[in-house]
């Protein structure tokens, strides 16, 4: 006696998933794979970099990860359409970070930890000066007012570009600064709430409040700003809920 019987209605309903899948898998083929072809080449390594990048700080690595950045940096600056882009705020706000991470949690004594907040507020200030900048130069374009700045950086007779699909690859290039004209406030809270941080621990609690308060005018649910200016004002900090890492507001 057979304890599974294979139904005609249970074979339809396998042929459907079995279809269902194949179909998926098709479309994800080609999505993906149209998100491939569209990658500049000329920067692909900078995003396998962030991604290492990210890897060293979690493992407390910050010498290999500031190389990491000096290695981003230098392609952004020679490669054209790059040489002023958001990603080199993203390179001076992570140097920041490296700089933070290691006065708060690395530095021997508190001589060494100064030294360490004032090299991370050089480059935090440079951050927000780069966000502001690029803001004002890219913050209103439309994708037309876009793509016509950057048609002398995706020419054809770039050896790196040679038998690409320019067309596609510069229109991936308009999402991007598209998408980072959204997210730049929340950038440049981010680099507030550094610049909160550093005040904090050099002493300068009113001027640390000002910067929080700036970092959640910009992004009124940054957790970290939010959390801190608790501390300051004497309450205890407040994390973000197990369910909002999960599933962060939507971008805005």
């Amino acid at each position: 006696m057979s304890f599974f019987r294979v139904t005609r209605e249970t074979k339809s309903v396998l042929l459907v998933v079995i279809g269902v899948c194949v179909i998926s898998f098709g479309i994800a083929f080609l999505y993906y794979g149209g998100i491939n072809k569209a990658e500049d080449p000329r920067i692909i390594p900078v995003k396998h970099m962030f991604a290492r990048y990210d890897e060293l700080i979690m493992s407390k690595n910050y010498t290999n990860a500031y190389i990491i950045l000096d290695s981003i940096e230098q392609i952004l600056l020679n490669t054209p359409g790059y040489t002023d882009s958001y990603e080199l705020g993203i390179v001076l706000n992570n140097r920041a970070s490296v700089y933070i991470s290691k006065a708060l949690y690395g530095a021997e004594d508190s001589l060494r930890k100064q030294s360490l907040l004032d090299t991370a507020m050089v480059f935090t200030n440079g951050c927000i000066s780069h966000y502001e900048s690029w803001e004002k130069k890219y913050g209103d374009l439309s994708e037309e007012e876009i793509s016509e700045g950057l048609k002398s950086c995706f020419r054809e007779n770039d050896a790196a570009l040679r038998n690409k699909n320019i067309k596609k690859i510069m229109g991936k290039r308009i999402d991007d600064i598209v998408l980072a004209q959204k997210e730049s406030p929340r950038r440049l809270s981010v680099a507030y709430t550094n610049l909160g941080i550093i005040q904090r621990h050099r002493y300068k609690q009113a001027d640390a409040i000002e910067s929080y308060i700036k970092a959640i005018s910009l992004w009124k649910d940054n957790p970290a700003a939010l959390g801190n200016l608790n501390v300051l004002y004497g309450k205890p900090y407040k994390d973000r809920s197990t369910l909002k890492k999960l599933f962060p507001p939507d971008r805005k």
